[in-house]
């Protein structure tokens, strides 16, 4: 009986363990077109953007990690701060572009479809330069 339960166990877990790669595993193929850009002209705010720079693992980390938001909650809620950067990835199989805002928001975009995405300072707190 020790070892049925040990085995259904062993199921259970792998089960869980395979379901857990799969959520995570939904963004691939990250490239990074443009990094430490902004979206105002004064050089004081461009020259500070300039620092704005994510890595693959960043991106990947940022997509995960946020949560899907309305437009509605992305400009009441959120600060939109004009360092950004950006590329492209596959979601799911599709591809998106995408832009990642140094407060912690972003959004991903396809020809049908656009995601936007926020991701607070404790979920983010690994990704270096973000908020």
């Amino acid at each position: 009986m020790k070892y049925i339960i040990l085995l259904l166990t062993s199921f259970v877990l792998a089960s869980c363990t395979s379901k857990n790669t799969e959520q995570t595993s939904k963004y691939s193929d990250i490239i990074i077109h443009k990094q430490g850009q902004s979206l105002d002209d004064d050089d004081v705010i461009t020259r500070a953007c300039a620092d704005f720079v994510l890595s693959k693992n960043s991106v990947y980390h940022f997509f995960n990690q946020s949560q899907v938001i309305s437009e509605i909650q992305l400009h009441n809620e959120h600060d939109i701060l004009p360092c950004y950067s950006e590329g492209t990835l596959i979601l799911d199989d599709k591809p998106y572009s995408w832009r990642i805002r140094a407060g912690g928001t972003g959004v991903l975009s396809s020809n049908d479809e656009v995601i936007n995405k926020a991701c607070s300072e404790k979920a983010c707190s690994n990704i270096p330069n973000l908020h």
